[in-house]
């Protein structure tokens, strides 16, 4: 291992947390789920489907588990591929502090993204938004799930790390077409013009992550520096 055992420790812990929780979760509403991706991948109205969805207070739990799951697990990985062989230069507190960071970085570009999905939806295409925020995080879920195995693999087998890293660029491109994919379904059942959708989709879906990659690459100086 390229890093100290504490830290091997904490990781560990919260990929188990993340596969015991998964598992409590995709045992109660494992229909609900593959009926949601399913619908996804379709290109599915939810009005269209049989499957009934009944709101409950441990599926309300368990969606903003399976989201969380996916921001949690892109920090991992985040935060693995910026250090990769400097483990030792970091602390275990400056290691916390960078990941917690990164956390939180993801997660707050996540809330505005949703935010700017309701605000737009207000005047633009309400119903249809609608619609696409359910898919969107449909897809935000499907990807922490897709992303767990390729994780482990890239944080514990250094032998296969470049397929691994290689499998999540790969994971994380087909989560980005299929996003493409739907909203320029929307625009083009709508008849709005080509170019308005590619203003559209590079606001909301390319300018988000070069920012939050900035902000990455800036929080990692500014930890370096304080330690030296």
């Amino acid at each position: 291992m390229p890093f100290p055992p504490l830290i091997e420790s904490f990781f560990s812990l919260i990929l188990f947390t993340c596969f015991f929780l998964f598992s409590v979760a995709f045992r109660h509403e494992s229909m609900e789920l593959l009926v949601g991706l399913k619908n996804t991948v379709l290109f599915r109205n939810r009005k269209t489907t049989i499957y009934s969805e009944q709101v409950s207070p441990f599926k309300i739990r368990g969606n903003f588990y399976l989201i969380f799951q996916t921001v949690l697990i892109i920090s991992v990985i985040v935060l693995f591929f910026f250090l990769q062989n400097e483990w030792q230069v970091l602390a275990f507190q400056e290691t916390f502090f960078l990941f917690f960071g990164i956390l939180l970085t993801a997660s707050l570009l996540l809330g505005l993204k949703y935010l700017m999905y309701k605000m737009i939806g207000t005047f633009f295409l309400r119903e249809e938004i609608g619609d696409w925020i359910t898919r969107y995080f449909w897809i935000v879920k499907a990807l922490g799930f897709l992303l767990f195995i390729p994780t482990i693999i890239y944080i514990y087998i250094g032998e296969l790390r470049n397929f691994a890293l290689i499998t999540v660029v790969i994971i994380f491109f087909i989560s980005r077409i299929l996003i493409f994919a739907e909203l320029l379904n929307i625009f083009v059942k709508n008849k709005i013009g080509f170019l308005y959708f590619f203003v559209y989709f590079c606001g909301t879906e390319i300018a988000p992550y070069i920012l939050y990659f900035k902000g990455v690459f800036l929080l990692t100086k500014i930890v370096g520096s304080i330690i030296i």
